[in-house]
């Protein structure tokens, strides 16, 4: 849940920076709801590509984040026995019995008594 807010927040600023960079020379000033006024006249080359990268920088963390938590990664419930990847686990329990899964790499090193002989 954490991604969503920082992408929108990124968004935003990805936004404001543009506005910065198109102003009109000759009505540089932004009036807001609250009385304040921007001004971005002289230094709008530095204020808008800087708001930008931000912006994106935002972005990009917050699908890093979201791409790291275990996605690609197939899981083994101990119990049940099931492969199940990342993306369908929510929380990393398992979606029948509700256990902690453990990664598949190295699981039955971990649990030699489940591995099947054959």
């Amino acid at each position: 849940m954490r991604g969503k807010p920082v992408a929108l927040g990124g968004a935003v600023m990805v936004i404001s920076g543009v506005t910065v960079l198109i102003s009109n020379p000759h009505h540089p000033e932004y009036p807001s709801h609250f009385g304040l006024v921007q001004s971005f006249n002289e230094n709008k080359w530095f204020f808008g590509p800087f708001i930008i990268l931000t912006g994106v920088l935002l972005i990009w963390s917050s699908l890093r984040k979201k791409a790291k938590h275990y996605l690609g990664e197939v899981f083994m419930c101990p119990v049940c026995l099931n492969p199940i990847m990342g993306i369908d686990a929510a929380n990393l329990k398992c979606p029948t019995c509700g256990r902690d899964l453990e990664p598949l790499k190295g699981f039955y090193d971990r649990h030699p008594e489940l591995k099947e002989d054959d």
